[in-house]
């Protein structure tokens, strides 16, 4: 493999990537939606839409496969001190 073959490589990954975001639009836009509707209920920024973008290369097979995926996460936290056993309160107050 040389610098050429691995620009073509990224080349044709980039026009599959355009490819594939056209012909998944209606449903990215749609799962897009429905995660700033729930941010809006929940008044919450922690809902997150990922993209993901894979190239893998059979270079037995001599083939490339792109492939573009997306998810919507949700995400609830709480946190909490945990007391250290080992150290002790100091007799004044912060």
């Amino acid at each position: 493999m040389n610098s050429d073959r691995l620009a073509a490589i990224f080349d044709t990954a980039s026009i599959d990537l355009r490819k594939l975001a056209a012909e998944g639009q209606a449903d990215i836009l749609t799962d897009l939606a429905a995660v700033v509707d729930e941010a809006q209920a929940q008044d919450k920024e922690a809902l997150k839409m990922t993209f993901g973008f894979q190239i893998v290369l059979d270079l037995g097979g001599d083939k490339q496969t792109s492939t573009l995926s997306w998810s919507v996460k949700r995400k609830l936290s709480t946190d909490h001190a945990i007391a250290n056993p080992d150290q002790h309160e100091l007799p004044f107050e912060a």
